[in-house]
């Protein structure tokens, strides 16, 4: 069976949004080492979002865990068909096996 070219546009959108992810991930980590060694300041290498230092880094590091949440969840949505067709597939084939068998006795 074909997958639906609505599901590989999502497929394909899915794992752009993870690289993007990515790719911001270890910008934020690199000017965190970069930041750290030039100010006593330290925000993490990350834009301002709260005003105390702390909380500045627990709120991006909850942006970053919602991103990933997210992602999952559209995991979840785009794969979950593909599981259940691989089950009925698995059953079907056990059903031709179990009829065949009973045909050729």
């Amino acid at each position: 069976m074909k997958t639906p070219k609505n599901n590989r546009f999502f497929k394909y959108l899915y794992y752009i949004a993870l690289f993007i992810l990515a790719y911001f991930l270890s910008r934020f980590i690199l000017d965190k080492y970069n930041e750290s060694r030039k100010f006593e300041k330290f925000t993490g290498g990350l834009p301002m979002i709260s005003t105390n230092n702390g909380g500045n880094i627990a709120v991006w590091i909850s942006l970053i865990v919602v991103g990933f949440g997210v992602l999952s969840f559209l995991f979840y949505i785009i794969f979950k068909n593909v599981k259940e067709k691989r089950s009925i597939d698995k059953a079907a084939t056990n059903l031709y096996k179990e009829l065949s068998k009973t045909w050729s006795d």
